[in-house]
This record gives C-alpha cells, structure tokens and sequence, in this order.
C-alpha cells in the first residue's frame, strides 16, 4: 500500500527520455485517485502539467508553531508577492469594523507566518508590493495605507555614517550642504521635524484628491487604483519626503457602466480590471490610446493575476480558478471542480469554497479562501518531475528497486554517469536560485527554494568516491572483473566490517584472508532473505504420553479458609514479644558502626527488673 499522495518514483521514472509522462497514485481518506494526466495543455504561453491545490497553512501532520497553528489567520482575504521567498497577506479580525492584519509568509512547508502590523479598518482587502513598500487599500477617502517593511520610507539621520551621503540628501531637498557633519547632520534633523507636521495620519499615503481605492496595483514608481466615488482610474506618482510617502492622484479614465473593480493588474500598456456593474466580466484599459475593451462579459469574477501572458480569475458561478485564454475568449479551470467545500488535490478533484484574492509568482496561483482560513497554492508538477527524475537516477545508479521487482544488474560506469547527471541537475538549479533571487552567498537551503547545502556536497563527495573507485578496479583488474554497483551500499559494506572485525579488532593481511570465507558467509546472512531449519538428536526427543487426561481429572489442592479466632492473651503475649525482641535498627556513618556498642541490644540481651519474671510468666502460662 501506499502512502497517501505519495508519488512512486519507479513508475515515473520508467522513461529518462519521456518526460511528457506522469503517472501518480495515492490512497488518502477520501478515497479518491489522482487522476493520470500525460499531455500537457498549452494555455497562453505556459505550460500547466497539473492543477495541484496544496494548502499553504496549517497541516496537522507536521510540527506545530506558535505562527501555523490551526485558525490563528481564519480570513485571509488580499495577497501579493513580497519579497523573495515570501508572500504578503491580510487577515480580518472583525468582520464589522473590517479591521485586519499584514501578514509575511514564508513560502516554506509548513508555511512560517509572521504579522508585521494590525491594521485599522475598514479595509478593501487589497494590496500591493512595490520598492520594499507594501500599499493597502482602505475604504475611506483618502485612504491608502503603506507599511515599511524594509525601512526604505523613513530617514533615519542618526544612522548615516559619511558625509557624503548626508550632502546628497541634502541636495535633493535643496538645502545648503556647507558645513561640518555635526551641523548637516542637524540641519536635515530640523528639516525632517518641519516635514512631520504634514502627515497627520501615520502610515498613510499623503494624497493630493480624496479618492476611496477598491483595487489596487503598482509598477516602478506608480500606483493604479479605482476610486468607489467617481467610478474612475487613477495613477498615483509616490514621492519620499524622509518622513511618510506623498502621492499625485492622476485621472486616466472614467470607467463607462463599471458599479466596481474588484482587482487590477497591469500588462504592458493595459490595465484589466475584473468588474462589476453593466460592464461585468474583464475590462481593458490601453494607458496608450485610452480606449476601453470588454474582454469577457461574464458575472461573478473577482480577484486578477496574470500567469505568462494570460489572465488568472476567480470564477465564483463555477467555484474554480481559470485561465482567459486569449485566442478562443474561454474560461478554462486549472483548479476545481465546480462543487463548493474544501478539499485539496488536482485540479478535476480540488475544491475551494470562497476564493476572494489571487497572485501569481513564475507558474503558480496563490489563492485565498476566507470561508475555510487557507491560503492555497495551484502549480503544475513539473518542477517535481524533474526532481524526483534526478532523485531517481540516485536509485538507479546502485540498484535500488522495489520490494518483490526484478532490476537489471548495473556497472560502475553506469553508476558513474548516474551520480553525475543527479549532480549537474543539483548544481545548475542551485545556481539558477542564486541568479534569479540575486544571491551573493555561496551556501543556499530551503528557504532559497533548493535544496540544503549538505545535500549539493554529499552528491559531490559520491561522485568524486565512485569516479575514483572505477579508476582503481579497472587498473587493479586490467578491466577483467565486474564490480555491480548494488554491493557497495552502506548496508551491505558496513554489515561486512562489522562481521570482520568480530573477532579481530585489528587483524592481519594473513587472518583476514583466512576467514574472509566465514565473513562474507555470515555478512549474507544479515543482508539477505533466508532460513534454517534445525533437527534435533533422537537421544533429546520428549516422550509422547499415550493418553489424555482430561482437565476435570487435575487434582487440586483445597485450602480450609476457616477463621480462626485469637484469644486476648494470645494478643498481649504478641504485643510483648515484638516489644522485646523486634530488631533493632543500626547506624552506619563511613567507618562508624553501632553494630557491637554497649547500648544497643534489645530487652532479651540487657533484661531490667521485673521484666525477666513477666516474660518467664508468660512462656510458662504457654
């Protein structure tokens, strides 16, 4: 049997060269069969292997923190891409007031989550990341939130160190640059208290019109949002004074019978937008000719991403993700099965309740269900395949196999050639990590997306051992013998020094060859399947009794539990004896002892007056 979603890596691994193919089996508590898939569906310009719905936090099954505790984050609505590695979110902690919580999760398994900021409400549940900048919509007029996560936004005058730096903010705001650090470094402190007065509201966006953002989305150093009131786009050029963010609201477009934008993104010259109203579906805006487009007219689509060059929505009347696919104008679930609940697996058996926010990151769609407190990640297997290929050649290379199959007997130089491909795929995907997350360290681990830093040289110090392996048979053998690859795993090798050195710890080239015989008999005792069957002498046969008695027939022994009555002289003459001759406990202190000092003997030994008559008394009333 196996293990719930466990994937077999025999049978995915049948073909090196196919890999178009995948073949998966699980047995979990749903009784439900991830279904084979084995051609990949174009869709846009990616390649979607496989829907595969995994939820993010909380599994009951791995070790609970204070931060992936079961319903500590029960309504996640907005998220966006952060940093490397990680995802920003909102949680709401009071429905009626909408008042909620910025969230940072590391895309890790289970899911780190650390809250940054409680946040005042009421809040749209929309966010973007933008130049270590995090930018949420408040419901108000006037409100767009911001939070520092990596304290670009506020100067901080006491921590710069040159002088040169401290010129150049001063240039920037026009201020004289003459003088010592101590003055400049005053000037800009004086300067940045004038600027404190002009932010009333701390973290919030100092904008030039009242607008009340629904959705909103960033690019260089420029926010797109709707505005509720005037049912129009804006574009927001942000601005840092050294204190808070200034934002220019700029018209671009009054939105024709659009009710509301539920999410924006930009693509290029377009802003599209998911609405509502009489022009409800997916709307286009070109920045370039301020043209509208209706793309698809379709109700209940909320949430927006873009995967490639298509479109990622929400479809709440099918209750799945899909992908616009450009060329047909069709919605295509990659997740969900159109039923309401919750439940994890591919994409014709996952489940999703109330999608409300959606982002996407390379060739995965991060997405959030309020209803049932989860953050779920859809991704295709691709990246897995290709994992588990290489960890496969691993097996391969020393004749690894399942239990009860026939493998084919494998050479060093197959081995060798193995190791070495499962090394150049560790190898190149660790330092595509590093190019593409822009790493300057030599040593990357999970939370950089690859794998440990152990694993990379354990791979390196195998190959490297086999390679020097096959040179030393071959030039000891002239290449006449063949060593298979199977007898030199640590099970075997380690079970073979333990029964050497059984009985001589350090043996000599003359007794190890003398029970070398003994030793690789007994080693494939330990490593392999076998049985004995033992005969004894007829001389050590028990005799077979020629009939049966019957348990009825078992004597047994009968005790008299009468009770039997103690008379009170009989009680008295007890109390005296263990009065007079019950042991006395003695003191042992190191070489001190009370064993044989006067003192310590009982009444029998040391009698006092009168007492010798009462005991002979009492023996003679005996």
């Amino acid at each position: 049997m196996n293990k719930p979603n466990e994937i077999l890596v025999d049978e995915i691994l049948d073909d090196s060269d196919n890999s178009d193919e995948y073949d998966s089996s699980s047995n979990s508590d749903d009784s439900h069969d991830i279904q084979e898939q084995t051609e990949n569906e174009n869709i846009g310009h990616i390649k979607l292997a496989l829907g595969l719905a995994i939820i993010l936090q909380i599994s009951s099954s791995l070790k609970e923190r204070k931060s992936n505790l079961s319903n500590t984050y029960a309504h996640p609505v907005g998220i966006c891409t952060g940093p490397s590695s990680f995802l920003l979110a909102i949680d709401i902690l009071d429905e009626e007031t909408a008042c909620g919580r910025l969230l940072e999760i590391r895309l890790h398994y289970p899911a780190d989550v650390k809250m940054w900021q409680i946040l005042d409400g009421p809040l749209t549940g929309d966010l973007c990341y933008l130049n270590r900048v995090v930018y949420i919509c408040g419901n108000r007029p006037g409100k767009i939130l911001y939070y520092d996560i990596q304290h670009k936004v506020k100067l901080q005058v006491s921590k710069i160190r040159s002088k040169r730096e401290l010129e150049d903010n001063l240039e920037m705001r026009h201020l004289s640059t003459i003088g010592t650090m101590p003055i400049l470094r005053a000037w800009l402190d004086n300067h940045l208290k004038q600027i404190v007065k002009k932010h009333p509201r701390i973290n919030h966006i100092l904008l030039s019109r009242n607008i009340v953002p629904t959705a909103i989305c960033g690019e260089s150093d420029f926010l797109f949002c709707f505005d509720d009131i005037t049912k129009c786009l804006f574009q927001i050029n942000l601005s840092f004074d050294g204190i808070g963010v200034n934002g220019n609201a700029i018209l671009l477009h009054q939105m024709d019978d659009v009710q509301c934008v539920n999410g924006i993104i930009k693509s290029n010259t377009k802003l599209i937008c998911t609405t509502k109203g009489i022009e409800c579906g997916i709307v286009a805006f070109d920045l370039e000719s301020g043209a509208q487009q209706t793309i698809i007219a379709k109700q209940g689509l909320n949430g927006l991403g873009l995967l490639g060059e298509s479109i990622v929505v929400w479809d709440e009347v099918n209750h799945s993700v899909s992908v616009f696919n450009t060329e047909n104008n069709t919605l295509k679930p990659i997740a969900g099965n159109g039923t309401k609940g919750y439940k994890d697996g591919t994409n014709n058996s996952s489940r999703f309740s109330q999608p409300f926010g959606i982002c996407t990151e390379g060739n995965s769609v991060f997405v959030t269900d309020p209803a049932c407190g989860r953050i779920a990640v859809v991704s295709d297997l691709f990246g897995t395949r290709m994992f588990l290929k290489s960890l496969g050649l691993l097996y391969r290379a020393f004749g690894i196999h399942e239990k009860g199959n026939k493998y084919p007997k494998i050479d060093l130089k197959s081995t060798v050639e193995r190791v070495y491909d499962a090394k150049s795929f560790v190898q190149e995907h660790v330092q595509n990590a590093k190019n593409v997350q822009q790493l300057h360290v030599n040593v990357t681990n999970g939370p950089q997306g690859t794998v440990s830093n152990k694993t990379c040289r354990s791979i390196q110090i195998l190959h490297s051992g086999i390679s020097e392996l096959t040179r030393n048979v071959h030039v000891l053998s002239s290449g006449q013998y063949r060593t298979e690859a199977s007898t030199l795993l640590t099970s075997i090798v380690e079970n073979l020094h333990a029964v050497s050195h059984l009985r001589h710890q350090t043996f000599s080239m003359l007794e190890y060859a003398r029970d070398f015989s003994t030793i690789i008999r007994e080693s494939l005792k330990r490593v392999s399947v076998w049985s004995v069957k033992y005969f004894t002498h007829p001389n050590s046969y028990y005799p077979v009794p020629n009939s049966n008695m019957p348990l009825s027939d078992v004597f047994d022994i009968k005790f008299d539990l009468e009770i039997k009555k103690v008379s009170k002289t009989d009680v008295v003459a007890m109390k005296s004896w263990i009065e007079n001759y019950r042991p006395i406990r003695q003191r042992s202190v190191r070489d001190e002892t009370t064993k044989d000092k006067a003192g310590t003997f009982t009444n029998f030994f040391i009698p006092e007056s009168g007492h010798s008559k009462q005991t002979e008394g009492i023996l003679n009333s005996e």
